[in-house]
């Protein structure tokens, strides 16, 4: 049957709902008024609309789409879980969506193969195959899991994660981007937190740590902990490693231990470049 007409099927078993229940809503939370809280909920789908009383969801199958505002879910097969709630009125408050996963939270969109959005904590989790965020400035991608916090506006990528910029790569096994509003109330992201396997590669040199911080608007990042910075054949060691990354200049320090034996260290082969 063609998506138009499934479409409205869909839509017109919503009203009905709705009218039996006053009205269809979603739970309420920060991240409801990011993603349109109280906007009319449009779900399209190419082959059928399940709905389980009992189970209390319902179930678009085929190239499935769940509209609300600005806020969009495409998949294979979308599942809106919901409960009664106020003035019995219908609260969706879980979405799960599988196979070929998109979600569109402007100006970023999320990609996956599977997606479990609580409504009630504002969280959405992706897992599965080819994990990315696409930014207008960059794109973080991760092997396990990528949860994204809409009220608190965290992401957290885990399992070979890495953010990729024009200009610089930070990998680590797990990195935190935390996202402000700028004046236009757009999403940008701010700083990022990265732990363990620590690495920030810039157009001339790589640099390797346990941890890391990156703040996006000074442009400067810090390194802590077995720092190691390759540029070309040579090679840098110290404690940690202070990186500008608009003015291009790392700098190298030691932390003075126990014994007052801190110390940098760097070879340098002749001829290379």
């Amino acid at each position: 049957m063609h998506k138009y007409i499934w479409g409205v099927f869909i839509l017109l078993s919503l009203a009905v709902l709705s009218f039996l229940n006053s009205n269809v809503s979603v739970a309420r939370t920060d991240a409801g008024d990011r993603i349109g809280k109280g906007k009319p909920i449009e779900v399209l789908a190419d082959n059928a609309l399940e709905w389980h009383r009992d189970q209390k969801n319902y179930t678009a199958k085929g190239n499935a789409t769940l509209k609300q505002g600005t806020f969009q879910v495409d998949g294979d097969m979308i599942t809106a879980f919901y409960r009664e709630g106020v003035n019995k009125s219908t609260e969706i408050w879980k979405l799960i969506s599988n196979e070929k996963v998109i979600v569109h939270l402007p100006p970023h969109k999320a990609y996956g193969d599977h997606v479990v959005y609580n409504l009630d904590t504002g969280i959405a989790i992706l897992t599965g195959e080819n994990l990315r965020i696409e930014t207008p400035n960059e794109v973080i991608t991760a092997k396990d899991q990528i949860e994204y916090d809409i009220n608190s506006l965290v992401l957290t990528a885990r399992g070979g994660a890495q953010v990729v910029t024009s200009e610089e790569t930070l990998k680590a096994n797990k990195l935190v981007a935390r996202f402000q509003e700028d004046t236009t109330g757009s999403l940008v992201l701010s700083k990022i937190n990265a732990r363990d396997n620590v690495r920030v590669l810039t157009k001339e040199e790589s640099i390797h740590g346990d941890r890391g911080t990156y703040d996006v608007k000074t442009g400067k990042a810090l390194v802590n902990g077995n720092v190691e910075v390759y540029r070309g054949e040579s090679r840098l060691s110290g404690d940690r490693a202070e990186i500008d990354m608009d003015k291009g200049i790392s700098q190298l320090y030691a932390d003075i231990d126990t014994n007052g034996t801190g110390r940098v260290r760097g070879v340098f082969y002749p001829g290379s470049q």
